[in-house]
């Protein structure tokens, strides 16, 4: 293209010199000011191009992301499940965790305070049902992080149920509760309600 470039510069030139030796030179000087941008414009389409082809790298590397947990500390741990009140069963309560490339189930099953951290007793499970749920972490919204309440409507109130969600990483804990109704929670946080839902129910059937 540089060569090219130099060519269309150089027949521009002779063109130029033919109009100074027929002219008083104004057809020369338009003929130069032509030159100067149509080199102006060619350098501009060089910056575009390369400016395209980088974001169109980036986007490459965008989408290939990882599964693995964005988490490096092994002290790091996001807890999930869900509760039912009027429920038989040992699905009524189901509390997991995933840390440090493991995934836990809690084995007290009792019922979630409003009040508190859920006091659980944690066994692990076998490496298949974790490859099914490794990637939650991902689903976290950041905006999770600076909110000031920790009840989301009123759960199971209704008997519709609950979620119970609980994050450490580095300095930072706390708990959430969420109604299944998500007309009573924020809509940030209804795509994390439909996954962790999911893959309770993934984790069930495995």
């Amino acid at each position: 293209m540089e060569g090219l470039e130099e060519l269309e510069i150089w027949k521009d030139w002779m063109d130029w010199k033919e109009w100074k030796n027929w002219g008083d030179g104004k057809n020369g000087k338009k003929l130069n000011t032509r030159i100067k941008n149509k080199k102006r414009n060619t350098k501009m389409y060089l910056k575009i191009s390369i400016s395209m082809l980088a974001l169109i790298a980036c986007l490459f590397v965008a989408c290939d992301k990882t599964e693995d947990p964005p988490v490096n500390n092994p002290d790091d741990f996001f807890v999930f499940g869900r509760f039912y009140g009027e429920c038989l069963g040992e699905e009524c309560i189901e509390i997991f965790k995933l840390q440090d490339g493991k995934l836990y189930e809690d084995r007290n099953d009792q019922y979630v305070s409003n009040e508190s951290f859920y006091l659980a007793d944690f066994q692990r499970l076998d490496d298949t049902k974790y490859e099914g749920v490794k990637d939650l972490w991902s689903f976290i919204p950041g905006a999770i992080y600076e909110e000031d309440q920790v009840r989301f409507g009123c759960p199971d109130c209704a008997d519709q149920g609950g979620l119970y969600l609980e994050i450490r990483t580095g300095a930072f804990h706390e708990y959430w509760i969420l109604d299944q109704n998500k007309n009573e929670v924020p809509q940030y946080l209804h795509s994390l309600m439909d996954t962790v839902n999911m893959r309770i129910d993934l984790i069930n059937n495995q």
